[in-house]
């Protein structure tokens, strides 16, 4: 046994040495590096959007901060990021320059550097500290994409994100059995079916508006639309029929924003996210009933039973929390500060099942404030590219956004490492980026080097 081991490792060995010299010559080529970067952000892009399936659980760099993450599996995953860093090593002076645009969301810097700082009072200070530091390198690739890539570009990796898990959830769906038994709804690569609707609704919205915006792709996005559409009904979620009609709806208000003031477009666009979220709100309370007329079963099944005892919790520390991922921790046994959290049905939740309920527990009213601020911050900049841009793609920033806060009522990723807070971040400075352009209509203003989109780029951008 022992020489079939050592045989299999030389032969392993041997194979890296080998891809490893093919990409050392391959990445002297500047287009390889260009189209493997995109690569990258799309694999990290299909990790903050939920997917759990093998490779991909081992490359979300929240498995970089697990309680039981092993020195051989910390090493194997840096040494994936190091090799992934090698082959665009060209752009990291670009990566440290954009890093300074996190200055234009200071609400959201502080609440970063809040995050780092919950160490100091969280019952598991490492971990904590490791979560913060990973979120902040996070953080700063996100400000490289955002900054690197205009909404256009942005929109494109978007879509081939939540594309590439759509296509790769179809044989897996088919072939695996379901994580929930009881559920017949396809649950794809993110392992449970609401986040998978919900995911293939905000997809479908944004092949739709592909097809409307470049007749040139029509074809190739009208299929695509399709497949993402049948798999929304697939899932079997009557949430995510609710956030498809939401999205719709928001989708056709950019005529509305062109022709109000801008004081009137951000009134008329909070008031109308207000509205989504307290909708969100009430269904999350009143699933049965608003499920039932449209003749499915619930999807939220006791997920707001625990919710005043999550409330409870978070009154006790209600000022900084329980520190960054220092809440929700089962691994520590009658330590967990959650082991008397309980549904009544018996269901020992893993998570509050609510975004803002988890900032709560984990950095109090300060963080939540942090964030509402930074919310305000991000919807003023949303409605003012809304209305002075004439991009197909300037409603893609409220897309996004009632994506993250809608799902957020049902599902606990909003400051989650390396989940919808990446998508948050990088919608933030991108916005910020806009906001301080006065040329937001321009395809991309290239400083320090940037690449400039040629002609041919520009006619192609509906890809």
């Amino acid at each position: 046994m022992l020489e079939i081991y050592s045989v299999f490792l030389i032969v392993l060995a041997a194979i890296l040495i080998v891809y490893l010299l093919l990409f050392l010559y391959l990445s002297q080529d500047q287009s390889f590096s260009t189209i493997f970067e995109k690569v990258i952000i799309v694999v990290f892009l299909m990790t903050a959007f939920g997917a759990v399936t093998f490779p991909l659980n081992y490359l979300k760099p929240s498995a970089l901060a697990g309680f039981d993450k092993k020195s051989w599996s910390l090493i194997l995953q840096l040494s994936i990021y190091v090799a992934a860093a090698f082959m665009i090593r060209s752009r990291f002076r670009f990566i440290f320059q954009t890093s300074k645009n996190l200055f234009r969301i200071p609400f959201l810097l502080v609440l970063l550097v809040f995050t780092v700082l919950s160490a100091g009072w969280s019952t598991t200070p490492l971990l904590t500290l490791i979560a913060g530091i990973v979120l902040c390198g996070t953080a700063i690739f996100a400000s490289y994409v955002s900054a690197y890539y205009n909404w256009t570009r942005l929109t494109q990796l978007l879509r081939w994100g939540m594309t590439c898990i759509g296509l790769a959830s179809i044989p897996v769906s088919l072939l695996l059995p379901p994580v929930l038994p009881s559920k017949v709804g396809w649950a794809g690569l993110l392992g449970h079916p609401n986040p998978f609707g919900a995911l293939m609704a905000l997809n479908t919205v944004l092949w739709l508006l592909n097809a409307l915006a470049y007749p040139r792709y029509r074809r190739r996005s009208s299929i695509l639309f399709c497949i993402s559409f049948t798999e929304l009904i697939l899932s079997n979620s009557g949430g995510a029929l609710i956030n498809f009609v939401i999205l719709i709806g928001l989708f056709f208000t950019k005529k509305l924003v062109e022709h109000l003031g801008f004081r009137r477009s951000f009134v008329a666009l909070v008031f109308l996210m207000s509205f989504t979220i307290m909708g969100s709100l009430w269904l999350s309370s009143n699933t049965e009933l608003v499920l039932g007329l449209i003749g499915k079963d619930m999807t939220l099944t006791g997920r707001t039973d625990f919710w005043p005892q999550v409330v409870e919790a978070i009154l006790k520390r209600p000022i900084a929390g329980y520190g960054y991922n220092g809440f929700w921790q089962p691994w520590r046994g009658t330590d967990d500060p959650a082991t008397a959290i309980i549904n009544p049905s018996g269901f020992i939740p893993q998570h509050s099942h609510n975004g803002f309920l988890d900032l709560g527990l984990g950095l109090g009213v300060v963080g939540l404030t942090l964030f509402v601020f930074s919310l305000v911050q991000v919807l003023y900049q949303a409605s003012s590219h809304a209305r002075r841009s004439r991009l197909p793609e300037a409603i893609v920033p409220f897309l996004l956004l009632t994506f993250l806060l809608v799902r957020n009522f049902s599902e606990a990723g909003l400051w989650n490492l390396g989940e919808d807070s990446f998508l948050y971040i990088l919608l933030s400075v991108r916005l910020a980026i806009d906001g301080s352009s006065s040329h937001c209509d321009q395809e991309f203003r290239s400083k320090s080097g940037f690449e400039v989109f040629n002609k041919n780029a520009i006619e192609n951008r509906g890809i």
